[in-house]
């Protein structure tokens, strides 16, 4: 699977909406963007945070049951 590919893969299945705040982060002046900058990386920021997010609610939720 080619970079293209992958890269409408990502787009399909999260959506462009959904990634943008990710790789705002990665532009610099006049809406270019930074050297190293990727699709793939944007990605793996969006991932992490949908991993921090889980496991923060369900920290809150074990939380929420000790203080019932």
């Amino acid at each position: 699977m080619g970079d293209a590919d992958l890269s409408a893969e990502w787009l399909e299945r999260i959506g462009y909406y959904r990634l943008r705040p990710y790789w705002l982060a990665m532009q610099g002046e006049e809406d270019r963007f930074k050297l190293g900058a990727s699709l793939s990386s944007a990605v793996d920021l969006y991932i992490f945070d949908m991993k921090l997010r889980q496991c923060l609610i369900t920290a809150l939720e074990k939380f929420e049951v000790a203080v019932r």
